[in-house]
């Protein structure tokens, strides 16, 4: 029987299943357990696929969503660590009234450390219903350590358990609790699986497809941080460039973005700030037309020659000097275009001020307390002298694997999606997943995977024209991998909006479009979608 039948039975069995419970529960049947019976109870170690302490509900309470004031049940609880040195690993389960049969489990962000309490509207979602009031049941957790200064991280990878729990463990323990509540709670399993992330969260949500393929239906993976060593690595170079040079005030910046424009604004058939082919903007880019006289650094109205080193250098890859996880030989450069925006280089790649802290930057804290060892680091980094190290590191935080055998056999999909303008990581990481999973797979790739690029969104989704209007980025990317997951809907390419505050519609469309396209404008309206096509590059 082909995986494809397989599934097909098994979506058969459950909607029919979700069906009956979803119209018991809308007739006001009391679920199997009372909200507030479940504080002080637990979940047994037996129940959860990792080794691990057991779990226990600490709170529950009924709740009211925000804006629809759908009821809920939250629930407040850990799972307890089995070494008494580790901190537990906190979570949050909101169970709604009326019951969809579906889990959603949310991605974290940055170290984590902070509850995700699974209540808000997705990332760059368009406007309307949240999740948990469309009828999920959701979790989020801290990932097992608390939230503090950036130097949490020498504590956090010490501690074995802790270090686990951040790279990939968490993640599986919350699946296997969060399922246990609901099943308790509704009298019945989930029918589907779900997991949603951003940053951190997009490469947990890779961490989930490749480690634990068979416990999750669909998985949106966004802006991921996928190649976790690289992108420390990268990020202390750049300081070190600014050190030795190549730091920049607010005005520089702003001719880094004009260059940049100047270079290729117009190369996407619209003259409007959006740069939609990144790649071809990188091979473009000019900086020498507003280099200081001699390179020396003269003042705001020109860039030195380390601060136009400093700019390359970050449109470039760094090789790596180590043998990385899945044979990595590089991190991509990062993106291009908004450099003068709050998402920009600053204070994403450049300090805000000159002689910041650098144990206040993720990246360096990270080269040098993890990567490394080495708190006193300051120049460049020899890769070479911490080869094993950071081979150690590369294995343990980088979700490059492209096996994805059990994710595809339990009829999973998965939703890639990058943002063209990003300083925060590289936008071509996922681009050279796509790539390792198009080679393992072949053409059969695109029965369950699909990779869009959002060309002018920094790391959040952000972007703006040269009129100030937002540049499109909003879409209910879930409904379409439901879509794929339950009814064999596969998307194609897809239409994000930008929207005034409370809006319902949204006041300019753009293609959404599956890498390597990108939408070029055709002529028309600027702000419709319809003036523009997909083209390859």
């Amino acid at each position: 029987m082909t995986p494809n039948a397989r599934v097909s039975i098994r979506r058969g069995l459950l909607q029919g299943t979700g069906a009956l419970l979803i119209a018991t529960l809308s007739h006001g049947v009391a679920h199997a357990q009372s909200c507030e019976a479940l504080a002080g109870t637990t979940i047994s170690a037996a129940r959860i696929g990792l080794a691990s302490g057991g779990a226990t509900i600490t709170a529950s309470h009924l709740a009211q969503s925000p804006k629809l004031h759908a009821e809920y049940c939250e629930v407040l609880g850990v799972i307890a660590p089995q070494d008494p040195k580790a901190h537990p690993i906190l979570f949050q389960v909101n169970l709604p009234k009326i019951w969809n049969h579906k889990t959603l489990q949310y991605g974290g962000g940055g170290m984590n450390g902070r509850l995700v309490s699974a209540v808000s509207p997705l990332p760059n979602a368009s406007p309307g219903p949240t999740p948990l009031e469309k009828g999920y049941a959701t979790f989020g957790t801290d990932s097992g350590h608390p939230e503090t200064a950036p130097p949490m991280v020498e504590s956090l990878f010490l501690n074995p358990e802790e270090r686990d729990n951040f790279a990939f463990a968490a993640y599986k323990k919350l699946h296997d609790v969060g399922t246990a509540i609901a099943a308790d709670y509704y009298g019945a399993r989930p029918g589907h699986s779900y997991f949603v992330g951003i940053s951190e969260g997009g490469r947990e949500a890779l961490v989930v497809a490749q480690r634990f393929g068979a416990d999750f239906d669909g998985v949106i993976a966004t802006v991921p941080a996928i190649a976790w060593t690289g992108i420390n690595l990268s990020t202390y170079n750049f300081w070190v460039l600014q050190q030795n040079g190549g730091w920049m005030g607010p005005e520089k910046v702003k001719l880094v973005e004009q260059a940049t424009l100047d270079s290729c604004d117009g190369l996407d058939g619209a003259v409007d700030g959006l740069i939609a082919d990144p790649q071809a903007c990188a091979a473009k880019l000019d900086l020498h037309k507003v280099r200081c006289p001699g390179g020396k650094d003269t003042g705001d109205q020109c860039l030195s020659d380390a601060q136009i080193a400093l700019v390359y250098a970050i449109h470039k890859s760094i090789p790596y000097a180590f043998a990385a996880s899945q044979g990595q030989s590089s991190y991509p450069g990062f993106g291009i275009g908004g450099e003068d925006t709050s998402g920009g280089l600053v204070p994403n790649v450049i300090d805000p001020r000159q002689n910041l802290d650098p144990m206040s930057r993720f990246g360096v804290a990270n080269a040098r307390l993890v990567l490394t060892g080495n708190p006193a680091l300051a120049g460049p980094l020899n890769q070479a002298q911490y080869a094993s190290r950071l081979r150690y590191y590369s294995l343990l935080m980088d979700a490059v694997d492209p096996d994805l055998g059990a994710f595809r056999a339990h009829g999973g999909k998965l939703i890639l999606r990058e943002h063209g303008a990003d300083h925060v990581i590289s936008p071509y990481g996922a681009a050279r997943y796509a790539a390792s999973l198009q080679k393992k797979y072949g053409p059969a790739t695109r029965e369950f995977v699909r990779f869009y690029f959002a060309p002018g969104l920094d790391h959040g989704g952000n972007g703006k024209r040269s009129d100030g209007s937002a540049i499109p980025s909003r879409i209910d990317m879930l409904a379409a991998l439901e879509q794929w997951v339950e009814d064999g809907k596969a998307p194609g390419p897809q239409i994000v909006g930008s929207y005034a505050s409370d809006a319902v519609t949204p006041d300019a469309t753009l293609p959404l479009c599956e890498f390597p396209t990108y939408p070029y404008f055709k002529g028309g309206d600027v702000k419709s979608a319809v003036s523009y096509v997909c083209k390859a590059p």
